[in-house]
């Protein structure tokens, strides 16, 4: 981290800008204004930080990187190299590095082609720096989506293809707010917003035909999935926190049922997605979602065709 700090502050800036994420302030920099748009408009939503930021997030690009011990980072694979407080994850698919010393609250994102990024790292960008440094503060990123009535969320899990996003959206349709579809930030006793972006799969598209002039990557989106940002969609229904009373573990059914579950069930389905994304596996995570999770009301709804009876079913639990 030394050589990479160093290196730094050798090096032309073209922008910077900082935001409110929870109860931290969160500033990014970077040698690179294209990278910086496609990394930053899925924070668009979030207040301006104001302050000193509590961490420091750089991107880097276009320069070439101080001398590294590539075997070193590269030892586990996905799951990361860690020698606390410095922890290195290189994804070596789409060639990012990603370094972070929690000690100092500094972190660095590193590519050498902005232009090459996929889709889905505009979505849910920085996941890998903002996962580990959050949780050295006891918070937890989560993957998970939300709805809110302005007083109180409730957080719907499942796996891929049980329903979330068309849920979501049907929700939003009907008056709710969210405070996110991909990932959450799951705090104490409250839970953050995040991201202000959806990744919707062809038959969300199919349902809902009238949002795609809003999809962000049209000429991939057939291929994958479709990228859009809700705040240019429902910009007044965007929840920044809440406190939680539900958690609901959504499937896809014949019939629309719902039915009480269990803190155990409800656990298991937020950390299996969780876990399954994210790198540098910690009983930390396991422990602050069980923290949050347990207070909380169980249920277990199996979706139906009928999308208007699916949200009935879930307004009927604030």
């Amino acid at each position: 981290m030394i050589s990479l700090n160093e290196t730094w502050e050798t090096l032309p800036k073209e922008s910077s800008s900082s935001f409110q994420l929870g109860p931290f302030t969160i500033s990014i920099s970077s040698t690179n204004q294209s990278l910086a748009k496609a990394l930053t408009k899925a924070f668009a939503h979030l207040p301006q930080g104001e302050g000193t930021p509590d961490f420091e997030i750089r991107l880097w690009s276009g320069h070439k990187l101080p001398p590294l011990d590539w075997s070193l980072i590269q030892t586990n694979g996905y799951r990361g190299y860690q020698e606390p407080p410095f922890y290195f994850h290189h994804f070596e698919t789409i060639g990012a590095l990603s370094a972070i010393d929690t000690k100092e609250n500094i972190a660095y994102y590193a590519i050498r082609d902005p232009d090459s990024l996929p889709w889905w790292v505009s979505g849910s960008p920085l996941q890998v720096i903002l996962h580990v440094w959050l949780r050295e503060k006891g918070f937890q990123l989560t993957h998970a989506a939300s709805i809110s009535n302005k007083k109180s969320a409730i957080l719907l899990t499942g796996k891929g293809g049980s329903g979330k996003s068309t849920t979501l959206l049907s929700c939003l349709e009907g008056g709710l707010d969210t405070l996110g579809e991909d990932y959450l930030l799951i705090g104490p006793d409250q839970i953050y917003t995040v991201y202000q972006t959806a990744k919707w799969a062809p038959h969300t598209r199919t349902l809902f035909p009238n949002y795609e002039p809003h999809i962000a990557n049209p000429s991939r989106a057939d291929q994958e999935k479709a990228l859009v940002y809700y705040k240019d969609l429902f910009p007044t229904q965007l929840t920044l926190s809440s406190p939680s009373h539900a958690i609901v573990s959504l499937e896809v059914g014949t019939s629309a049922h719902l039915k009480k579950s269990d803190f155990h069930t409800s656990l298991q389905s937020l950390l299996l997605t969780t876990a399954m994304q994210l790198p540098f596996p910690d009983p930390r995570t396991t422990s602050l979602l069980s923290a949050f999770t347990k207070p909380l009301a169980h249920y277990r709804l199996t979706l139906g065709p009928n999308l208007q009876e699916n949200v009935s079913f879930l307004r009927g639990l604030f």
